[in-house]
Parts: C-alpha cells; sequence; structure tokens
C-alpha cells in the first residue's frame, strides 16, 4: 500500500510548513537531498540482486532453479494496455474523486485541529478545504481511507482479469469485499511498517521487503487468503524476480520524491490550491497503471508457477500403442 505513504508525505509536508519557518524547511530538504546523493545506486542494486538469488537457493519447499522469472517488458506493456482500457478509465476517475477527498478532508483536519495562533499562517498555505470541524474531517479522511482500501481490492480484481475481459467488472467483484477490505487494511499496516523499518535500518532491507510484498493486495482480492497466507504468497511470487520488482518500487520512490518537490514549490510560489490539484492528478496518473503493471506482472507470475505445478502432459504416440 505505498500510496498511504505518499498521501502521508503530502500531509506531513503541508503540516510542516506551518511548523517550521521556510528557510529551515529548504535547509532540511537539501540535507536529505545531499545524503541521498551519497547513497549508491550500484551497491543497492548488487546487494537486492544477491538477496533475491540467495532467497531462492535456500527455500526448502521450491528448489532452486524453478525459481520464476519476471518478463518486466512484457508486464509494462500490459499493464499500460489495461489501464486505457474502459473499466480502467472509469479505475481512474474514481481514483481521482477519492484522493482529491483525501486531499480536501486532510486539509480541512489540520486547519481545524491547528492551534489558533498558526491557523492564519497555514490558512494561506492550506489549499481547498471544507467549511466543517476538525473531528469531522478526520472522520472523513478515515472513511475515506477505508473506502480507498475497498477501491485498491476492486482495481486488484479488475486488473487480474485476462486481457479479453478488461471491458466489463468482474461477476466476483464485490464478492466479501469487507472481509477482503479488512484484510487489505491490516496486511498494508503490517507491510507499511516492516517497510519502514528495514529503511531505516540500510535501505536495502526496505526495498527487499517492498519488493516481496508487491503482490499481497491481490492474493488478498483474487485469490481470497488470509493476511498471513497472502503474505505468503506474494513471498513466493516474487522469489527470483525481486530485482526486477524492485526496479517497480524505486519508480515509485522516485515519484514520491517528485511529489514532495512539486507540492511545496507550488505552495510557496501561492499557489495552495493549484499544489492540490496537480498532486492528485498526478498521483491519479501514475498510481492507476503502476497497480496495472503490478497486476500483470502477478498474472505472469502466478501463470509460470501453474505451468511447473501441472506441467503438460507428453502427448501419447499412436504408432507405438501395441494393438489388441
Amino acid at each position: 500500500m505505498l500510496l498511504a505513504g505518499v498521501g502521508a508525505l503530502i500531509f506531513l509536508v503541508k503540516l510542516l510548513f506551518v511548523l517550521w519557518p521556510v528557510d529551515v524547511v529548504f535547509w532540511h530538504l537539501r540535507r536529505i537531498e545531499e545524503k541521498a546523493s551519497r547513497f549508491s545506486a550500484g551497491m543497492s542494486l548488487t546487494l537486492l540482486f544477491t538477496l533475491n538469488r540467495f532467497s531462492c537457493f535456500i527455500t526448502t519447499d521450491r528448489p532452486f532453479h524453478i525459481c520464476m522469472a519476471l518478463q518486466l517488458s512484457h508486464a509494462v506493456s500490459d499493464g499500460i494496455r489495461r489501464t486505457v482500457s474502459r473499466t480502467g478509465g472509469i479505475l481512474f476517475f474514481a481514483f481521482l474523486a477519492i484522493q482529491f477527498g483525501l486531499q480536501i478532508s486532510a486539509n480541512s483536519a489540520i486547519v481545524g485541529l491547528i492551534p489558533p495562533e498558526a491557523a492564519e499562517q497555514f490558512n494561506q498555505a492550506a489549499g481547498i478545504t471544507l467549511p466543517i470541524s476538525g473531528r469531522v474531517s478526520v472522520v472523513l479522511f478515515i472513511s475515506l481511507m477505508i473506502l480507498s482500501a475497498t477501491y485498491f481490492v476492486i482495481l486488484s480484481r479488475t486488473f487480474a482479469q485476462s486481457q479479453s475481459e478488461m471491458s466489463r467488472f468482474p461477476a466476483t467483484l464485490s464478492h466479501q469485499l469487507g472481509r477482503t477490505t479488512i484484510f487489505a487494511l491490516i496486511g498494508g499496516l503490517i507491510i507499511t511498517v516492516s517497510i519502514m523499518f528495514g529503511t531505516v535500518l540500510l535501505i536495502v532491507p526496505g526495498l527487499f521487503l517492498a519488493a516481496s510484498f508487491l503482490f499481497f493486495i491481490f492474493a488478498v482480492a483474487v485469490e481470497e487468503r488470509g493476511i498471513i497466507s497472502s503474505l505468503k504468497r506474494s513471498w513466493d511470487l516474487a522469489r527470483g524476480s525481486r530485482l526486477k520488482l524492485g526496479i517497480l518500487v524505486v519508480m515509485s520512490a522516485i515519484f514520491g520524491g517528485v511529489i514532495g518537490t512539486i507540492t511545496p514549490l507550488l505552495t510557496l510560489a501561492g499557489l495552495p490550491i493549484a499544489a492540490d490539484v496537480v498532486t492528485v492528478v498526478l498521483i491519479a496518473a501514475f498510481f492507476v497503471p503502476y497497480y496495472a503493471i503490478i497486476a500483470s506482472a502477478y498474472l505472469q507470475l502466478r501463470g509460470q508457477e501453474d505451468d511447473q505445478n501441472h506441467p503438460a502432459q507428453n502427448p501419447v504416440n499412436v504408432s507405438q500403442t501395441p494393438k489388441l
């Protein structure tokens, strides 16, 4: 659930401009940029590759030679085709509406909850708000977060269809939707905490865990597994392809950095409403194709696993069959 992290980033950036002077904010942004520039991308990918191969080798229930390999270019092209379908367009605009609701409720919550002495300063950079109290805004924000989890269950079930069925939503769209949404929320929280902890340790463990759990939402929504079973399922599917899946994770991290730069710059320019609109549109334009690509990768690896578990039988040679 990487999107929750992006939403939290936007929320914290707005709060940051309320509590800290602008020059302090830029100083910290520069320090973060300097630290990031010192980090060796080549070393990170090397370590990720080593962890990827090692995890495949030491597994007891899956021999090393049958670890599945992802064709990332096919997943990207297939994911884009899924995005531009009729259902993909509907999912895009639904996601856009949910994200606008989250952004507006977050702004309204901050305006309603911050101390009065800071309210005047923040109101100038609040963006789009609603004339409601801070408590109501928080309730609205939490409700929309739950709706967002439900949305991702629907998105996963839709994008995990075969390409020929992408013109319509699946018949199982609402099957056990409440239960699946709860599992998605709890599992997403577990994954987020794990990735954050791994990132704090050495960055690479966080990247490794993020790549390993990319398919969690599909295991929950499509295969209707439990939380622990879905975590294990995602881990198994990612085995042997974590390096390529790590590229997708890095893409989302770079996008988060871009959003974290655009939002304060537009706010500083005196365009807080434009900052909200641009941020929400960019998030929708990135994450809907992003999850379509992950869905395509999921289908690809699941299909390879099915082929390995149920190999095609050799055809019978009739000429060698003894006659009765």
